[in-house]
């Protein structure tokens, strides 16, 4: 198996929201990956839309526009309201690496959601 490094996508074993004892396998972004950890910060890829609320589009559903380039076999965005800890076990198979201008895009919406989800658990 490939080492795991920031930037990769890889197919995992996506554990589903409503009941984490199943999964799906999708492709993730990795965001980060310490040594002393067997988890790894990953966000959600997926071939649909931006999701539309109430006529806006999700600010934290990034395009990915470099797809092709990165290995993706159809157009893809990085659902950041999505990232988890997912466990090294359920890495499966290496896809390709993130261009620069994706990751940029990706990495700065990441960072002002976890402001965001900060300010809401100061406000708790």
């Amino acid at each position: 198996m490939n080492e795991i490094k920031v930037k990769d996508i890889w197919y995992v074993k996506f554990p589903y929201e409503d009941d984490p004892q199943k999964s799906k396998i999708r492709p993730v972004i990795v965001l980060d990956k310490r040594n002393d950890s067997l988890e790894v910060l990953s966000v959600k890829v997926t071939s649909k839309s931006p999701r539309d609320i109430d006529g806006v589009l999700d600010e934290y559903e990034v395009p990915i526009f470099n797809w092709q380039e990165s290995n993706l076999i159809k157009p893809s965005v990085a659902r950041i309201s999505k990232i988890q800890l997912i466990h090294q076990n359920a890495f499966l198979e290496y896809i390709g690496k993130i261009t620069d201008k994706d990751w940029n895009n990706i990495n700065k919406k990441a960072k002002s959601y976890f402001q965001l989800m900060e300010q809401q658990k100061a406000l708790d």
